[in-house]
């Protein structure tokens, strides 16, 4: 079942009988609580927008995180969920207290900490990966991960997301007189002359120049493919 389809509360069955664990993604957009069992299968889960709580992969408002997840929990045990451990989503390179702050929010939150890992590499485990890599591009940073015989080979993280694309792309459709090339889904022509190209987000962040170093057949979106 798709994690989309037990964003729903209706769709919730919690089964008593059974011990759940839970995952959270503070990310720049958005808070993302999941519950899956013992096999991995998603049961249910909550989204909430992280506001001013979550910046560039970094936790700014911690007290504003910490109520956004323990009212997931909360909502969620509510429902018959059981659950006690968790892991926690980091972009790749943050480190010390940084990172730290990550499973102080779980902690805050009511739940022992399982486990921290990076956000690319933690999609390439759910997505059982072998070789390739996985671009996550989230709201404030982009997360790559490189993997060689299902092994970890490369993390980086850059400062672009979709927050920066937004800002970029958003003149462009605010400008009347805005035009876009003929049959050309990735390019445009300003009102008062010149063109952009919707190729800049990836020249933007530095994909091109991260990746080429590595013999890649494949790139991997995590958010598209795990919600087929």
């Amino acid at each position: 079942m798709a994690f989309e389809a037990v964003l729903d509360p209706d769709r919730w069955a919690p089964d008593g009988s059974r011990t759940y664990h839970v995952g959270v993604d503070l990310g720049t957009a958005t808070i993302v609580t999941a519950v899956v069992d013992e096999a991995g299968t998603p049961a249910g889960g909550m989204l909430s927008r992280s506001g001013s709580s979550i910046r560039d992969g970094l936790v700014l408002d911690y007290m504003g995180a910490v109520a956004i997840v323990q009212r997931h929990v909360q909502t969620l045990k509510n429902a018959g969920f059981s659950f006690t451990h968790g892991a926690a989503a980091y972009p790749p390179g943050t480190t010390g207290k940084n990172a730290q702050a990550f499973a102080n929010v779980l902690t805050a939150a009511d739940i022992e900490v399982a486990g921290l890992v990076d956000e690319p590499s933690a999609a390439a485990l759910t997505l059982d990966i072998e070789d390739g890599a996985v671009v996550d591009i989230g709201g404030g940073t982009t997360g790559i991960s490189v993997l060689e015989g299902r092994r970890v080979v490369y993390t980086a993280d850059e400062p672009t997301g979709g927050v920066h694309v937004d800002l970029v792309l958003a003149p462009a459709h605010a400008c009347r007189g805005w035009v876009r090339r003929a049959g050309s889904p990735r390019g445009g022509r300003w009102p008062g002359g010149g063109s952009y190209d919707c190729g800049l987000m990836i020249a933007d962040c530095g994909l091109k120049r991260r990746l080429e170093k590595f013999d890649l057949f494949k790139i991997h979106n995590p958010k598209s493919e795990i919600r087929n």
